[in-house]
């Protein structure tokens, strides 16, 4: 893998790790909470967002680096992971 693409896969993993660790403030709150508090519905979903585009992020970095054409949807990005054997389910 070219280290331009390491730099780029480690600040993402180091940016989840940072959203994981603000998603912690929240696991003790409950569904009622959470579904009563708007702000607190909103930092959660965001937080979530945020790891998650950071996941797709990797996933196109690595498609890349096999000169894998980048699919078009979220979708399709996370299935090429099983297609192209990088993934087992």
């Amino acid at each position: 893998m070219k280290d331009i693409n390491k730099i780029k896969i480690i600040k993402r993993i180091d940016f989840i790790n940072t959203e994981m660790q603000d998603l912690k403030r929240y696991e003790n709150i409950t569904y009622e909470d959470y579904k009563s508090d708007r702000n607190t519905q909103r930092i959660i979903e965001r937080i979530i967002e945020n790891i998650a585009n950071a996941l797709i992020d990797i996933i196109k970095i690595t498609l890349s680096e096999f000169d894998i054409p980048i699919p078009d949807t979220y979708r399709e990005i996370i299935l090429s992971l099983k297609e192209k054997n990088f993934l087992k389910i």
